[in-house]
């Protein structure tokens, strides 16, 4: 492959800074090579003696960077850790620490394996930096960010494959009708009581635990509607019939992204032996055969239909296409998912398909996602450009 000489300035400009600062974090979206950056920070700081630790959110991440560093002759200075062994025990004369997918690291685990880390230096790795804690100042309080680097930068740089992104408008069935109707103006009944829009939110917690008798009542009726909805949008009949038709249409090898197992099931049940369900309360083994398997052009799985556990530290290049059943409106989830799928290859080009159902939560959470991404709307899978 042909060294690309300006991403090379850039992640050695970066790893300076890093050098020169007691805390860094990069945000860096996929492509740009935020492990590679890593290796050349190591590089930079090496001498006899010097330990660096690197902390990751699961053990497939763990996996991988062990890889990496010993591919590069660094693991012999280096320990891989995952964030739960982390910060149960203590770690001293640590010159480096790596966490990588620190937005993944939830804010009082962070902080307690800061405690069990004697550090010189800590740099931070994240495509977003956003958190679903809303705590990303604990992050920032000990690495700020040094550089930030888009997806759209990614893709103009060709750092990634080239890529469009859908979002198609799929129906409720009739009775899924119903019951949406039915729990919105319950639902909406229930956010005049508490205080309507974030005052009924904040509210509704607050009197879960120190409400009179009839806010509690109240606020029960909100949050058991809203889960109610929830789970209606995300195990909509159509979002597992519409994912499986274009799985089915697109001949290519992919990624399909649900909020629930039910509707993951689902749609691996509606491909048959062309796809493979993954999700977290599989068994490691297991999860690692659903992805040999996809990763292995002799055989017929040529989709996972995943419920969030794929996110993030997946790493199949051939995979072109993501389509995504259902999400929140966290920004992170979408950049991660999207990353999966844009792994550069020659000729390549990124297809991400989210499925949505107009007028509903479910359009008000991907609008949310979305932020300023380019996309284009349609109502049709007709209406995809392969």
């Amino acid at each position: 492959m042909k060294l690309d000489k300006h991403k090379l300035k850039k992640q050695e400009s970066v790893a300076n800074k890093v050098v020169a600062n007691k805390g860094s974090t990069l945000v860096a979206a996929t492509g740009f090579g935020k492990t590679f950056t890593a290796v050349l920070v190591i590089n930079k700081l090496i001498e006899p003696d010097f330990k660096v630790l690197v902390v990751v959110p699961t053990r497939e991440l763990k996996k991988q960077w062990e890889g990496v560093l010993r591919q590069v002759k660094l693991l012999g200075y280096c320990e891989v850790v995952v964030i739960n062994t982390a910060y149960k025990n203590t770690y001293k004369g640590i010159d480096l620490v790596i966490f990588d997918e620190c937005h993944r690291v939830p804010a009082p685990e962070f902080a307690k394996a800061l405690d069990t880390i004697e550090y010189n230096k800590v740099f931070c790795l994240t495509a977003t930096l956003e958190r679903a804690d809303g705590e990303e100042s604990k992050i920032l309080e000990i690495a700020p960010v040094i550089e930030t680097i888009t997806l759209e930068d990614a893709k103009a740089n060709n750092w990634v494959s080239d890529y469009i992104v859908y979002c198609l408008e799929i129906p409720l069935t009739s009775i899924e009708l119903k019951e949406h109707a039915k729990l919105a103006k319950t639902f909406k009944w229930a956010a005049g009581k508490c205080g309507f829009g974030g005052d009924a939110f904040k509210n509704a917690s607050a009197w879960l635990k120190t409400g009179s008798k009839q806010q509690r009542a109240w606020a029960g009726i909100y949050y058991n509607t809203m889960g109610k909805r929830k789970r209606l949008l995300h195990n909509a009949a159509n979002k597992a019939k519409y994912a499986a038709k274009i799985a089915l249409k697109s001949k290519r090898k992919g990624l399909i992204f649900s909020q629930t197992i039910d509707c993951a099931e689902e749609i691996t049940t509606l491909l048959g032996n062309k796809a493979l369900t993954y999700h977290g309360k599989l068994g490691k083994k297991e999860r690692e055969r659903v992805v040999k398997r996809l990763a292995d052009n002799r055989t017929t799985t040529t989709f996972i239909s995943s419920v969030q556990a794929l996110n993030e530290g997946f790493d199949v290049p051939d995979c072109s296409i993501a389509i995504i059943a259902g999400g929140t409106s966290q920004k992170r989830e979408q950049i991660q998912r999207t990353g999966r799928v844009l792994r550069t290859q020659p000729g390549k080009k990124g297809i991400i398909i989210n499925l949505y159902i107009k007028g509903t939560q479910d359009e008000v959470w991907l609008r949310n996602r979305l932020d300023t991404q380019k996309c284009t709307w349609i109502s049709k899978i007709s209406e995809i450009e392969w």
